[in-house]
C-alpha cells in the first residue's frame, strides 16, 4: 500500500508548472507592484475541486475545506482540515471526512514535533469510520547549512518517499531529488524550473508553507506551495536502471515530464486564473508505455484581512 494516510485528493497531476501567457503579461524588466497588506488566498479551484481557506486573527491558516465539483459519473467525499497554532507554530491538525449521505468522522490526526524552533517531524494517524486505526505515516524534515527547510523524507510502512530541493536566493526552490534508489538500482534525475517575478498566491500569509508542513500537498505541487514567485515552466527527466549481481544493466526506464501554464494576472500582478497543459511520457526498455496530455483550469480568489 503506497500510503496509509491519504489526505486531500486531487485529480490534478502533482507535477504542475506554469508559463506566462501573451495577454496581460507584466514587464519582466520591472518589479511587480507591492501587494496590499493583508492580501491573502481565500479560495483555490481546479477542474475537479474547490478549496476554501480560513484564518485566525493572526492571519494563520486554521481551516481548509475541500468540496468536489458535480460529476454524474464520480462521487467523492468532502474533506475539511482544522489546524491549531501555539507560539506562531502549527502544533496539531485534524482532517474530517464526510461521505455522501453519511455523518462526518475523524479521518486523520496529525501532530507536529519540534527540535527548538525547527519542525523535526510530523506524525499522522488515519482512522476508519468506526474509529479504529488504518495506519501511520511519519514525515521527517531536513534543513540546509543556513537553517532553511530543504527536504522531506516520508516513511510509510517502511517505504521511503523523498522530496529534496535547493533554496534559491530569490525565495524560490528547485528540485534536486524525489526518488531513493532501490536495491541494485541506479537513479538519475534532472529538473528545469524557471520562475517569473510575480507573487505566488500560495506565498501570501504563508498559506502554502502551512499546507506543505501539514502534508495537505495534493492541493498543488510543492513548488507552487513553497516558492515566492510563479513557475514559468517545468521539465523533469528521470532514468532508472536495474542491475544484476554483476553490475550490468538489465532494464532501463525513462520518464520525461513537460508542463506548461498560461497565466492571467490582475492589476497587482497576482494570479486570477491559469490553465495547465501537461504531457507525461514514459518509456520501458525504449518502448513508450505512457503518453498523457491534459489541460486543467485553476482559479485563485484573493481576499483582504477583515
Amino acid at each position: 500500500m503506497k500510503s496509509t494516510v491519504p489526505v486531500f485528493i486531487s485529480a490534478a497531476i502533482l507535477l504542475v508548472a506554469c508559463s506566462k501567457s501573451k495577454d496581460n503579461n507584466p514587464d519582466p524588466s520591472k518589479d511587480p507592484p507591492p501587494i496590499t497588506e493583508g492580501t491573502r488566498l481565500d479560495q483555490f479551484e481546479n477542474s475537479n475541486f474547490i478549496y476554501k481557506f480560513t484564518y485566525n486573527d493572526q492571519q494563520q491558516l486554521t481551516g481548509v475545506a475541500q468540496t468536489f465539483k458535480s460529476n454524474p459519473t464520480l462521487t467523492l467525499p468532502e474533506l475539511s482540515a482544522t489546524i491549531a497554532w501555539s507560539n506562531g507554530k502549527p502544533v496539531t491538525a485534524e482532517i474530517t471526512k464526510k461521505e455522501k449521505n453519511a455523518a462526518p468522522y475523524r479521518f486523520v490526526a496529525s501532530k507536529f514535533n519540534y527540535s527548538g524552533d525547527r519542525l523535526a517531524y510530523t506524525s499522522h494517524i488515519a482512522y476508519k469510520e468506526n474509529g479504529s486505526e488504518i495506519g501511520k505515516d511519519t514525515i521527517y524534515f531536513e534543513y540546509n547549512s543556513s537553517g532553511q527547510l530543504s527536504g522531506t523524507r516520508k516513511v510509510i510502512e517502511g517505504e521511503v518517499f523523498l522530496f529534496k530541493w535547493n533554496n534559491l536566493p530569490d525565495g524560490n526552490i528547485i528540485r534536486t531529488s524525489t526518488l531513493e534508489p532501490g536495491d541494485n538500482e541506479l537513479v538519475s534525475q534532472s529538473f528545469e524550473e524557471p520562475y517569473d517575478k510575480n507573487t505566488n498566491p500560495f506565498s501570501l500569509n504563508g498559506v502554502g508553507r502551512t499546507l506543505f508542513l501539514t502534508d495537505i500537498t495534493s492541493i498543488e505541487m510543492p513548488e507552487l506551495l513553497l516558492a515566492k514567485n510563479n513557475l514559468s515552466g517545468y521539465k523533469e527527466r528521470v532514468k532508472r536502471q536495474k542491475l544484476n549481481t554483476s553490475g550490468q544493466v538489465t532494464r532501463t526506464q525513462e520518464t520525461n515530464t513537460d508542463i506548461q501554464f498560461s497565466l492571467v494576472y490582475n492589476n497587482q500582478n497576482l494570479l486570477n486564473n491559469s490553465k495547465a497543459d501537461y504531457a507525461i511520457k514514459s518509456f520501458l526498455d525504449g518502448k513508450q508505455i505512457v503518453n498523457i496530455s491534459e489541460k486543467e483550469d485553476r482559479i485563485y480568489t484573493l481576499g483582504v484581512k477583515k
